[in-house]
């Protein structure tokens, strides 16, 4: 009896262990991302590319670099849960990026392309910088991103991504303020 019960406590203790994530989504190009659906995870695989594509073909010297570096370990993901008031996170200079698509855990209202992209600069800014925190060298370093790239990607985006397209018909976008 007590084998049995010892054999069912480590197949449950494996299913929990090795279960697949239910949050876990499979993009249309095969990669995967910590997204509530498809739609979402092929909007974090544009993101991805735009980064590592777009931005890295436009930066250079130092911040070059560092994306790079960056961009070899990086996880992009949709931020759900927390608090809501956090539009993105950051965990140790790029390793982890999430950003919140939507307004509402509960009901699929997206935030506007530009807000995803002022947050995803933002937290970008802090992987380039050496400095933690929101100081002098980071709000320079932002203020570059935002104003060199923020609109010529959120035009790339509308281009590569039908996500804006298919919400857009029946959802109102939300801006970040």
């Amino acid at each position: 009896m007590k084998i049995l019960i010892f054999g069912i406590l480590i197949l449950l203790l494996l299913y929990i262990l090795f279960r697949p994530c239910d949050d876990f989504v499979e993009s249309s190009n095969g990669s995967w991302f910590t997204a509530r659906n498809k739609d979402t995870a092929n909007l974090l695989e544009s993101l991805k590319h735009l980064l590592e594509n777009d931005l890295y073909n436009e930066l250079d010297g130092i911040d070059k670099e560092k994306l790079k570096t960056s961009m070899k370990y990086i996880t992009l993901m949709e931020l759900i849960g927390d608090d809501p008031t956090i539009l993105a996170t950051n965990a140790d200079k790029g390793r982890e990026i999430a950003i919140r698509i939507y307004k509402n855990d509960n009901i699929n209202y997206p935030y506007s392309l530009k807000c995803i992209m002022d947050s995803l600069l933002h937290e970008i800014a802090h992987t380039l910088t050496e400095e933690y925190g929101h100081g002098e060298t980071w709000q320079r370093k932002n203020k570059e991103l935002q104003d060199k790239f923020k609109e010529k990607f959120v035009d790339k985006l509308l281009e590569k991504t039908d996500f804006y397209e298919k919400i857009s018909k029946d959802k109102t976008l939300i801006d970040c303020n």
